[in-house]
């Protein structure tokens, strides 16, 4: 290696110049900051050249210092200058150096200008001439690459570091030319540096070589002339160090940021870096334009844009965030809203993190900014729709595609009665809380499995033993594939609507048995009527005594027990035609429970919570007795199967605030039986009022005492309720609209004088009715013509002399009304009285009664002092008429 002493004051020769020629060929031997110094150490180490600063401080400078080595120790000297004006050139050209640089240097040119510093100084005895020896001596000192190249470009010598490089040997590459060794893209450029060099200039640049092998060689070349006998060039110098690994590292490092920068630039979200302590921006991607609606310019001049697009609200609170930041140096998200110069407001969502520079201290923040607006919107959106979800009284569940619960709101709790979360996590079937329940759902899941949407009912069991009923609808949720991700069931909580419903049934039902009760009703009424009055007839001739007279007597009562059968049908089909009067209810009720306990077994207690200011209905005393009558026998006979028990009576006021289970909104005069016993099943409960229906053996009752009830409560414009479940006794509620407060009880009228002499047309279409009236009403005295047609009634009205003083006829006939007739008759023969006979009739009501000139209506089967009482009364009312008249 060649010894070199280096000086250096403040030139212009690069801080790691030493190792930089180490690394040429060269040893350095010392360094010297002084003119002196430099002259000492020279003296001392004598080095084969010396590399000095023009600018040394100390006597003479740089130059001094050149000159004294020069030319007492005959080293040659290199100055270098940073500064190439005219006085320092002066001055060095004084001091005969044996090399100059001017000017910033690299390691490379200084180690070129060193070479040809040691070759013999102008003057001197002429050498012999140069020849590749030498200059292989010179090359194989250095580690760099080294060159040595004619005028023409062919090589000359190589040392072995070049050849290393190429994969060659030094010997072959001797005599071949650059040319054939550089990347076929840089031969321009090195054509230009050769055509330099020629010229006398030194040039560095970087140029591609290619391997033996066919691989790229990058190398930075110190290329320097070397001058020739008589200065003319004789070649040049070029010495190669190995960049390839540099330049496959910024290639990739370029390749990197490329795919940083199109990764950066293509990404929705902003990415940004600024200073940390100023906020001045040094990047921020084009997205920054679609979300902030500004350019990347003003990021990048106007520190702390960011901050000021922030509305005043979130403002503060960015600020926190940041200061947190600033002190702990982690990273850290936040949200907030901005305002864009078009007056849009958006919501932004920023991650942001510390970049820290060497020392590892936070210098610079970078982030990303995601604009949410869209999101926020859509959160906001999910957030009320699961508020809404959580407040409707709809039950709302959502299970997976297998069933499995996975939501329930709390509407699920009001109707169930059970605790949402001990529902999440089970399958949907659990649900099923009876039979009906699970023969109900038998469609739901083919409904689902084709895609469609299941709707039914379901009734839920609740832990105190109610049920609620619901209607349900269950549909899936499609994803977007299109398969199924969940299903959703809505119910709705129906159980008042279904009790509305079986309210509505069971009128409707009680409406058509009643019609049907009616009919028969009626026609039995004329049966009777034969049977009760030919039986009194009969009676009236037989002896005392004798055994015919015992015979009708039992047929007379046979006839009045079907007589009340009837009665009860009727009253059951609410088409008893009963005079209504004010009745105060609680006398009324006690003496019929009075009547009742001496038919009651000793097994059977009665229990009385009478209030007796329960008030006054408007009714016929026999339907209170007959309702109070059949509860209580209904209840007895429950508990006579037990083995005896209590039957509790109630009377008083009650007032509904709404319309309930317990019955409509009002003020009520309520009745109540309420028994111990057994009590009754759901299925018993529902036909409880079904005429006919009972659960008695045969012979022990006709199943219409409840039903009577039913008919008579709903006739007197009230309702009536049962409540019973096994093991918990029965308990009937009858509520009865109170009577109008100026309404007063009315007393019976005097009975009048059966017998008379007047002459009565007597009309049914039923003709052994007409016989007994005949014979009957003759008997008292009575000229009676009958008849069985109206049109015949209507002829003999005409005719008859003298007329007639009565016209008595039934309701129901062909062809023609009684009501009808009443008021052709009345047409025909003014002042006419009208007795009206009827089982029931609709149409009697008093206002058509009135209208039709009818003075007394009749309800079959009546009996013959029935008759005869009313005849009187009839008659007597209108003699008074005529004489007052």
């Amino acid at each position: 290696m060649i010894r070199v002493l280096l000086a250096s004051g403040k030139a212009a020769a690069p801080p790691d110049l030493a190792p930089a020629l180490e690394a040429l060929g060269f040893e350095p031997v010392g360094v010297a900051a002084s003119a002196g110094r430099a002259v000492a150490l020279a003296r001392k180490l004598r080095p084969e050249a010396v590399l000095l600063d023009a600018a040394l401080p100390g006597p003479g400078g740089g130059p001094g210092a050149c000159r004294t080595i020069q030319e007492q120790l005959g080293i040659p000297v290199v100055l270098a200058s940073a500064h190439a004006d005219t006085a320092r050139l002066a001055a060095a050209r004084a001091a005969r150096p044996r090399g100059f640089l001017a000017g910033p240097f690299s390691p490379e040119q200084a180690a070129a200008a060193l070479f040809m510093a040691l070759e013999p100084a102008p003057g001197a005895a002429p050498p012999p001439p140069p020849g590749p020896e030498d200059d292989l001596r010179l090359l194989a000192h250095t580690l760099a690459g080294v060159w040595l190249l004619d005028p023409c470009g062919l090589t000359v010598a190589v040392n072995q570091r070049l050849a290393d490089m190429l994969g060659q040997e030094p010997g072959p590459m001797t005599g071949r030319h650059l040319f054939e060794f550089l990347d076929q893209a840089d031969l321009p450029e090195a054509e230009r540096h050769l055509e330099r060099c020629r010229q006398g200039f030194s040039s560095q640049y970087d140029l591609r070589l290619r391997s033996a092998a066919g691989s790229e060689v990058w190398v930075i070349c110190s290329h320097s002339p070397l001058p020739g006998p008589g200065g003319a060039c004789r070649g040049s110098l070029l010495i190669a160090t190995d960049i390839t690994f540099r330049k496959f590292a910024e290639a990739s490092l370029l390749e990197s940021e490329n795919r940083f920068r199109q990764l950066v630039e293509n990404l929705s979200e902003v990415f940004w870096i600024m200073e940390l302590e100023s906020g001045r921006g040094l990047y921020v991607s084009p997205s920054f334009r679609t979300v902030w609606g500004r350019t990347e310019l003003e990021f990048l001049s106007r520190p702390g844009i960011l901050r000021e697009s922030v509305l005043p609200e979130d403002r503060e609170r960015l600020d926190r965030e940041h200061a947190r930041f600033r002190e702990r140096g982690e990273p850290c998200a936040i949200e907030y809203r901005i305002a864009r110069p078009d007056g849009q407001v958006r919501w932004v969502r920023t991650r942001f993190f510390a970049v820290p520079d060497d020392a590892g201290r936070p210098r610079r923040a970078a982030g990303f900014s995601e604009d949410i607006t869209g999101a926020r919107h859509a959160a906001q959106e999910r957030d009320r729709l699961a508020r809404a979800i959580e407040q409707v009284d709809d039950v709302v569940l959502i299970t997976d595609p297998g069933g499995t619960i996975q939501y329930a709101n709390p509407a699920f709790e009001h109707v169930s009665g059970r605790p949402r979360q001990a529902l999440l996590g089970q399958n949907l079937t659990v649900l099923e809380s009876a039979a009906d329940d699970a023969a109900s759902l038998e469609g739901l899941r083919p409904a689902l499995a084709g895609g469609g949407t299941w709707s039914g009912r379901y009734s839920y069991r609740r832990p105190d033993g109610s049920r609620r009923e619901v209607r349900a609808t269950l549909a899936p949720i499609y994803d977007h594939q299109g398969r199924v991700a969940n299903y959703v069931s809505v119910q709705r909580d129906v159980t008042g609507e279904a009790q509305l419903e079986a309210q509505l049934h069971q009128a409707r039902k009680m409406e058509a048995l009643g019609t049907l009760a009616g009919g028969i009703a009626h026609d039995f009424n004329n049966i009777l009527m034969a049977i009760m009055g030919f039986s009194e007839l009969a009676m009236a001739e037989a002896p005392d005594d004798s055994r015919l007279r015992s015979r009708l007597r039992r047929v007379l009562q046979a006839g009045e027990r079907a007589r009340d059968l009837v009665r009860q049908i009727l009253a059951f089909s609410r088409r008893g035609e009963l005079e209504r009067t004010p009745l105060e209810l609680a006398p009324l009720v006690k003496e019929t429970l009075v009547l009742l306990r001496a038919t009651l077994p000793a097994n059977v207690a009665i229990a009385r919570d009478i209030d007796a200011r329960a008030g006054t209905v408007l009714a016929d005393p026999g339907q209170i007795h007959q309702i109070v009558m059949n509860l209580c026998a209904n209840a007895a006979y429950a508990l006579e199967r037990e083995g005896g028990g209590t039957i509790t009576v109630r009377l008083g006021r009650r007032t509904l605030e709404a319309d309930t289970q317990a019955g409509p909104a009002g003020d009520w005069v309520a009745l109540e039986v309420a028994d111990d016993g057994p009590g009754m099943s759901a299925a018993v409960l529902e036909r409880v009022f079904d005429p006919f229906f009972t659960t008695k053996g045969p012979g022990e009752g006709t199943g219409m005492g409840l039903a009577v009830v039913h008919g008579t409560a709903h006739g007197l414009g009230g309702t009536v309720r049962a409540e019973s479940a096994p093991g918990q006794g029965a308990r009937f509620t009858v509520l009865l609209p109170p009577a109008p407060a100026d309404a007063a009880p009315g007393q019976a009228p005097a009975a009048p004088q059966q017998r008379g002499t007047e002459r009565i047309l007597y009309v049914d279409d039923e003709g052994a009715i007409a016989d007994l009236a005949v014979q009957a009403l003759g008997g008292l005295g009575y000229a009676v013509t009958a008849c069985t047609a109206p049109r015949e009634a209507l002829a003999l009205l005409e005719g008859a002399e003298p007329p007639f003083d009565l016209l008595v006829t039934d309701q129901a006939m062909p062809g023609c009304t009684g009501l009808e007739l009443a008021a052709t008759a009345r047409r025909l023969r003014p002042g006419l009285p009208v007795i009206l006979c009827t089982g029931f009739s609709r149409a009697a009501s008093p206002e058509a009664l009135r209208r039709h000139g009818v003075a007394r209506m009749l309800l079959k089967p009546f009996t013959l002092p029935d008759l005869a009482r009313a005849i009187r009364a009839v008659l007597e009312a209108r003699e008074g008429t005529t004489d007052g008249g």
